[in-house]
């Protein structure tokens, strides 16, 4: 199908007469057939325009390619050698019909282990009836004298100055050498002046009230150190460092290992210019904003922040978070809720060798594909299953 199109752009690019009937670039039933049929539209204008917009979703799908650039380059080129990838030590095997077969068994297993559990009535939290899947609510099993045991722990805890804390964590951690020039790379000398700075980002507070309130230093000096220190590469290796220190920490293990975490997104409403840019999302209201999308680690370290678009799919950046820094790449297991659950991220999760483990919200419309629906146990023949398709992959089961 590409080289009629590119056929086609050639007749653009040499300025050659255009056909008069052919349009071999369309598919039979397109209803760009039926536009160029019309006698009333300018038909030449108009095949212009088809050429033009085929070759954009070419460019769109890897159909087609540009050398040497970057956005649609040829997609060959991205993919990793079979000898590198060797020595990557990926969870997955490099020959698919190895992987495929552990699939089935797993499924197979995992079918019948469930089919055991719907005829003996021991389903974990839910039932199948009639076909349809049916889960129970969770509830949280937190005990009536918790309250009482977290106010009395904060009022046994030291009231402390924000800045003299943060003064600790900087000497401690040394995050604040993280804040390099950006021309020349030397760490921050004045450190003093870069907490304030850190503490105003950290606070959102805005360096104007900052200056105001400090007594060291002004709103000119504050601003000089922001623009050659602070930026999106610096402020992640400040947090790798902190989270680093904190994962160290003796009450840490109490918490966890720091090999689970989950995410999630924030909404924080922005001006009202952003209606124009296309944020806003109707899940927050009528008001345009961003998303702060963060990674949360079972020792409570916030591994991992994003400031994404209120409109997008947020399951591309459970990905980022968890492959930026080392603490995301100790991970084993990775919860998310129903917007970071997509195919893609089961595939990928498996292949990097993490658990993903999200909380979809409308499971029982959901479809589980098999491989053979004549092996499915009998108890779950009404349940909603179908044959594996190009739509849909096992890799979550």
């Amino acid at each position: 199908m590409a080289q009629p199109l590119l056929a086609a752009a050639d007749v653009i690019r040499d300025r050659q007469d255009i056909p008069s009937r052919s349009a071999p670039f369309l598919q039979p039933r397109s209803k760009w057939r039926g536009h160029l049929s019309d006698p009333e539209t300018n038909r030449d204008r108009l095949w212009v325009v088809a050429v033009l917009f085929h070759l954009r979703e070419a460019f769109r799908s890897g159909d087609v390619w540009l050398a040497h650039s970057r956005r649609y380059s040829d997609l060959k080129q991205a993919l990793v050698p079979v000898e590198a990838a060797q020595t990557m030590g990926l969870s997955m095997p490099l020959k698919p019909e190895v992987w495929l077969a552990d699939r089935k068994q797993r499924l197979d297993d995992g079918l019948h282990r469930l089919a055991k559990a719907v005829r003996n009535g021991a389903l974990p939290g839910g039932i199948i009836e009639d076909g349809r899947l049916r889960v129970e609510r969770l509830e949280a099993d937190v005990p009536a004298e918790a309250d009482s045991l977290i106010l009395d722990l904060y009022r046994r805890l030291p009231e402390v100055r924000i800045t003299d804390m943060l003064t600790e964590v900087a000497n401690d951690t040394g995050f604040i050498d993280a804040f390099t020039h950006l021309r020349t790379g030397a760490p921050c000398k004045d450190r003093l002046g870069m907490l304030n700075v850190v503490l105003a980002e950290g606070l959102n507070l805005g360096l104007s009230k900052m200056a105001g309130a400090s007594s060291t230093h002004n709103f000119k000096q504050l601003a000089r150190l922001s623009n050659w220190h602070v930026e999106s590469e610096a402020i992640n290796r400040a947090l790798a460092m902190v989270i680093e220190a904190q994962a160290w920490l003796p009450m840490a293990k109490y918490w966890g290992a720091g090999e689970t975490a989950s995410s999630d997104g924030q909404f924080f409403p922005t001006t009202r210019q952003g209606e124009a840019m296309n944020l806003i999302n109707a899940k927050y209201g009528h008001e345009p904003g961003l998303k702060a999308y963060t990674h949360v680690s079972d020792q409570y370290g916030p591994f991992a922040t994003q400031v994404i678009p209120a409109t997008v799919n947020e399951a591309p950046y459970i990905l980022d978070g968890l492959l930026m820094n080392p603490s995301g790449k100790r991970i084993k297991e990775q919860y998310a809720d129903t917007g970071g659950f997509t195919d893609l991220v089961f595939a990928a999760t498996s292949l990097l060798g993490y658990r993903f483990i999200p909380r979809i919200k409308d499971l029982p419309s959901k479809r589980l594909h098999v491989f053979d629906r004549h092996g499915v146990p009998n108890e779950l023949n009404d349940y909603r299953l179908a044959p594996v398709g190009s739509a849909m992959c096992c890799s979550r089961y």
